[in-house]
């Protein structure tokens, strides 16, 4: 019985070695110094009104699509920003409910130098900052949970 303990709890520290890696690997990739600004351009502006049936496919994602069955009581939106990365073009779609608000024509990005694709919005949130947060409190925790028995 205490080999199985012993394993399970060898893998907890296995497990939270691999989030700290992969958290701090995310963090250096998300780090401010490593973006740049540009301005992008809205385009492909849609609203999707109750009742109406329609699939997008995502060119910032080749693998996803939205999708609305027509089964919903709000107006939805789809619209994307472009910008323009040493002559290649780079897309973010969006598709939310509607609010109301006005979208601007032009916004501020931040985008990775070397991988483009990675932006974020002026004002926004990093994600790759958020998600790495989180790992670090799992592991953490899965930490403290294979060595805190030896602690108390």
């Amino acid at each position: 019985m205490n080999i199985i303990i012993t394993i399970i709890r060898m893998l907890f520290v296995f497990v939270s070695i691999i989030l700290f890696v992969s958290s701090c690997i995310r963090l250096y990739r998300w780090r401010k110094s490593a973006f740049d600004s540009i301005h992008a351009y809205l385009r492909n502006l849609r609203y999707i009104y109750p009742g109406e049936k329609v699939c997008i496919q995502a060119p910032d994602n080749p693998g996803s699509q939205y999708v609305c069955s027509g089964k919903r009581s709000k107006t939805m939106v789809y619209w994307e920003y472009s910008y323009t990365v040493e002559g290649i073009e780079y897309c973010k779609s969006y598709f939310y409910e509607d609010d109301e608000a006005t979208l601007s024509s032009q916004i501020r990005i931040y985008y990775n130098r070397k991988t483009p694709k990675l932006m974020y919005e002026e004002g926004g949130s990093r994600e790759g900052v958020i998600i790495s947060v989180v790992s670090i409190v799992m592991g953490t925790f899965f930490l403290f949970a294979a060595v805190g028995p030896y602690i108390w």
